[in-house]
């Protein structure tokens, strides 16, 4: 199913899939997708998925589903590992600009799965 959502004034359209639109339905407890602009040696995007109370950045797409995005700057470069911890990373103070322009949340294989991009094009 497709929503669209406002992330910091910004529009996304969100495609969940059949399975993760049963998949949330089925929670006892709100689901956190959070997308993640990261910007270090090179610019990484991440999708995270976590039970927590949402913040107020977060946008309710479903009862027990929230959506929410962050940019970040990581304090740290490290090429050999890949993935500078999240705790060394500093929030943007205006990530309007770094609002994806779509997403897609899968449930597969037991598991959650997400992507988000800019380009209209490149979506599935």
């Amino acid at each position: 199913m497709d929503h669209t959502v406002q992330l910091f004034d910004r529009p996304v359209r969100l495609v969940l899939t059949p399975s993760a639109e049963r998949a949330a339905t089925e929670r006892a407890a709100p689901l956190i997708a959070e997308m993640e602009l990261l910007f270090s040696c090179m610019v990484a995007k991440r999708f995270h998925f976590h039970e927590a109370e949402p913040d107020a950045a977060a946008v309710a797409v479903s009862p027990m589903l929230h959506l929410a995005f962050r940019a970040t700057v990581a304090s740290t470069c490290d090429v050999g590992e890949g993935k500078p911890l999240r705790h060394d990373s500093t929030p943007l103070p205006d990530p309007r600009p770094y609002v994806p322009k779509w997403c897609r949340i899968d449930w597969a294989n037991g598991s959650w799965h997400g992507e988000f991009g800019y380009d209209p094009a490149d979506q599935r």
